[in-house]
């Protein structure tokens, strides 16, 4: 699901959806008194009601039927304010920057795990089209092989249509022996319509024999033509193999001498909402972010010019939430870090959402 195409149902809607969880209008207004939900209107004065909304609902009435009343509820669907959410004790304080617009990494000590078999773009899409050659080069050799079949079934349908014809005609040549000495008009027609059903089974042998002679003509056309094929693929992917392994050299070589303290200092981020992998709980994820931070320690999980940063946050105004958010960046010649912000929000030990950011950072100057 990409964020921002977002759908919005009407009251009728959503009870049609919470029928079968036994939630009915009644039910519906009383949760958003008591718990001081805010459902958005639109210009006729008619509640807009997202997705969110209903998986919510659903969700209260999973706590209410776990024994939760409806007060622990309000807590618990509560997400506080970003600027409460501080490290946990157990993790390494960062120093600030600035009192109140620096926020700070903290790398969490893990088992160093080296991000192995990274190449770059270029190699990807080179891989990409050696995959593409060789799933054209398949395609052509069952498309072969199902021509092969079809001619065998020619050949054997042949071979029965023969024997049907001998068989015929030995029972004309038993019935013709019956009526030398029996005049029986009833067996003369059953003869005549045994001739005519071998007529058209000579008809029917006549354009089988045309159809094998087409399909023989194909397939040798075909047979050619995926020898001529096969062989520009096998040329184009050796091409591509010995590209790809110059490629694969120059990276690494160029990785080898990067210095992961590059990753350390002050940065400011700016990141956009690329996906919600899933959301549980309703809640009201940040479509895009600008902070400024610092990485005061070198990553311990990196691999040439990339690393992956974890942090996990608490909330001071509510014990029960926690956050963890995991930036895997590279390190760019101008001195940027571009990749991927992976946003978890965790709520009495349990994942209840995961969200996907885009993100550059820009290293902050300081005078």
């Amino acid at each position: 699901m990409i964020w921002g195409a977002k759908r919005l149902f009407t009251l009728e809607t959503v009870l049609d959806r919470l029928e079968q969880f036994d939630i009915d209008q009644k039910t519906l207004e009383s949760w958003q008194q008591e718990l001081g939900l805010m459902i958005p209107v639109n210009r006729e004065g008619q509640k807009q009601y997202s997705p969110h909304h209903v998986n919510l609902f659903k969700n209260i009435r999973k706590h209410l039927a776990l024994g939760r009343t409806l007060a622990e509820i309000r807590d618990l669907i509560q997400l506080p304010a970003e600027q409460s959410s501080r490290p946990q004790a157990s993790l390494k304080p960062v120093t600030r920057v600035s009192e109140s617009s620096v926020k700070t990494y903290a790398t969490v000590p893990k088992a160093s795990t080296l991000l192995k078999g990274q190449v770059s773009s270029a190699s990807n899409s080179m891989l990409g089209m050696i995959e593409t050659l060789n799933t054209e080069k398949e395609q052509l050799h069952r498309k072969l092989m199902e021509t092969e079949k079809l001619n065998s079934h020619l050949y054997n349908a042949n071979n029965l249509f023969h024997k049907k014809v001998k068989t015929l005609t030995d029972t004309v040549d038993a019935l013709r022996e019956e009526l030398k000495e029996n005049k029986n008009f009833q067996l003369l027609d059953e003869k005549a319509q045994l001739q005519k059903q071998l007529i058209a089974s000579e008809k029917m042998r006549q354009e089988a024999q045309k159809d094998i002679a087409s399909l023989s003509i194909g397939l040798e056309k075909s047979k050619e033509n995926y020898h001529e094929m096969e062989m520009i693929l096998d040329c184009r992917i050796r091409e591509l193999q010995q590209t790809l392994e110059k490629s694969s050299q120059i990276t690494l070589e160029a990785t080898s001498k990067f210095n992961v303290r590059r990753f350390c200092g002050d940065w400011e981020e700016e990141s956009k909402l690329l996906d919600v992998e899933y959301d549980n709980f309703g809640i009201n994820i940040e479509p895009s972010r600008q902070r400024v931070f610092r990485v005061s320690e070198v990553p311990v999980q990196s691999f040439g010019n990339t690393a992956v940063i974890t942090t996990r946050y608490e909330y001071e105004t509510n014990a029960l939430w926690k956050r963890i958010e995991t930036l895997i960046v590279s390190c760019m010649p101008n001195d940027q870090l571009n990749g991927q912000l992976i946003m978890e929000y965790v709520i009495d030990g349990v994942p209840v959402a995961k969200a996907i950011y885009g993100v550059v950072c820009k290293r902050v100057l300081n005078d």
